[in-house]
């Protein structure tokens, strides 16, 4: 069964505010997409076979899906590296419940 997605619209100005760091904003932004594309592989790698992208080998795209979900974990993860690096990212986290903390 796909997985459901939440699709949240505001204007880009508003949701990020040219008054605080933009650095910031870009690395939220990035972490955004990123996570996005790993819930792509997930399902991806998940899915039984799909004729039209496995007529050579059936664990072809498996494979593909796992290698990229390899490097998107290590692109999330360096993310978040770089944003604990920052002091107002303290502000997001500070909004976190414990299991997002975590």
């Amino acid at each position: 069964m796909p997985s459901k997605s939440n699709t949240i619209a505001k204007e880009i100005k508003r949701a990020f505010s040219p008054h605080t760091n933009k650095l910031l904003h870009d690395h939220l932004a990035r972490l955004a997409v990123i996570y996005e594309d790993l819930r792509i592989e997930v399902a991806a790698i998940g899915e039984e076979p799909i004729s039209i992208l496995d007529t050579t080998d059936k664990n072809y795209r498996r494979n593909y899906f796992l290698r990229r979900f390899i490097g998107t974990i290590i692109e999330f993860a360096e993310e978040f590296r770089f944003l604990n690096g920052l002091d107002d990212f303290e502000l997001v986290k500070n909004r976190f419940d414990k299991i997002a903390l975590h």
